[in-house]
């Protein structure tokens, strides 16, 4: 899923970042009173164990170069939702260096599979925009000023 900047550290923008997340996902979900998530979908968090064999979702905050696994809303105003197949350890063991790269490894005995998108996906795709409107605008004075200059050879 994109990534979800909230403008400040608060738990309505935390809840907020993880019901976007879900809607996105097309999973239902359910509040307690309090507000806080109490299930979401078939999907269980890594707080309720059973079999580490089975399909889950671990919450991400972006500290400002990469991906952390967050316990709190207090953490970051950047939040990431990775709905995925939680490896054993023995399962994160076998991968190669590269593809343990892809996850977050934590002393529990599991890996959750990181966010795909860049911790600042919302500053480079902007980046991106202000590149381009600067390049056309480059562009059209160039061109202003080529034919500008043309005309005025041609009137002298």
């Amino acid at each position: 899923l994109d990534s979800y900047e909230a403008p400040s550290q608060s738990k309505a923008n935390y809840m907020a970042a993880l019901k976007a997340g879900l809607d996105k996902a097309g999973l239902k979900y359910e509040m307690s009173d309090s507000g806080w998530l109490t299930s979401i979908g078939d999907f269980v968090g890594h707080g309720e164990w059973g079999s580490l064999s089975y399909y889950g979702f671990a919450i991400y905050y972006a500290d400002g170069k990469e991906w952390e696994p967050t316990s709190s809303y207090e953490e970051g105003t950047t939040f990431a939702i990775v709905f995925d197949k939680y490896l054993t350890e023995s399962e994160y063991k076998e991968l190669s260096d590269k593809d343990k790269e892809k996850y977050e490894h934590n002393d529990y005995g599991y890996a959750t599979l990181l966010p795909k998108v860049s911790t600042t996906s919302w500053e480079s795709s902007n980046m991106m925009l202000y590149i381009i409107i600067a390049v056309v605008v480059i562009v059209i004075i160039a061109a202003a000023a080529f034919f500008f200059m043309k005309k005025k050879k041609a009137s002298a």
